[in-house]
């Protein structure tokens, strides 16, 4: 079963599971590293709920990025103004375009 977390429900997910876990003002990277491992090791023997979106189909769920249309130009010869629908459509940061984009390395 796949549950859908948009950004709100997602935020108020999130400050529900703050509120049960006590942590430092300040985390350093080796705190991190050692959660990490404590967590992979079992050692404290705790389930863990992993909540990630990897398996979800772009073609279904989308990429948070806009499509381009039939009637967009080829990719890099928009002259869109930025900041407009046909701008973000046609970037080449537009991760739908990326590894379409001329020039781009992963083509």
């Amino acid at each position: 079963m796949i549950n859908v977390l948009l950004l709100p429900p997602l935020i108020s997910y999130h400050d529900r599971i703050e509120s049960h876990h006590e942590r430092p003002d300040e985390v350093t990277h080796q705190d991190l590293e050692n959660d990490y491992w404590r967590l992979v090791k079992n050692v404290s023997g705790e389930d863990v709920q992993v909540e990630y979106g990897n398996d979800l189909s772009t073609n279904e769920y989308w990429s948070g990025f806009p499509r381009r249309l039939p009637s967009d130009p080829p990719l890099g010869e928009s002259t869109a103004a930025f900041g407009t629908d046909e701008y973000y459509r046609n970037n080449g940061w537009n991760l739908n375009n990326v590894s379409n984009y001329p020039g781009s390395a992963i083509r």
